[in-house]
């Protein structure tokens, strides 16, 4: 059996091919969620500068924000709603039936 054809190197490399994936992933998403700190501080700060009416775009931009999120659930996911913790239960108790996937 050569090396090259062994399951443990396929498993091998696979392994360091999916942590670097993963690492690379979750690297991007932290580097996303440091700009996006930024840019808040940023429209804050900038809000700071209208005493009377620089409040309504932070809190315009929050309401969009839940909005849209409200959206993408209620069209796209409608069994994701709320924890879920209900849900499990029902289907549990034979009063709902498990999502479909």
């Amino acid at each position: 059996m050569t090396l090259v054809n062994s399951r443990v190197f396929r498993i091998t490399i696979s392994s360091i091919l999916a942590g670097i994936f993963v690492g690379s992933v979750g690297g991007a998403f932290r580097y996303v969620l440091t700009l996006a700190d930024g840019w808040r501080d940023g429209l804050i700060a900038w809000a700071h500068h209208w005493p009377y009416f620089g409040w309504l775009v932070p809190v315009t931009l929050g309401l969009v924000g839940a909005a849209a999120a409200r959206t993408m659930v209620v069209r796209f996911a409608p069994s994701g709603e709320g924890s879920g913790i209900q849900h499990v239960e029902a289907v549990f108790s034979s009063e709902a039936n498990p999502p479909h996937q």
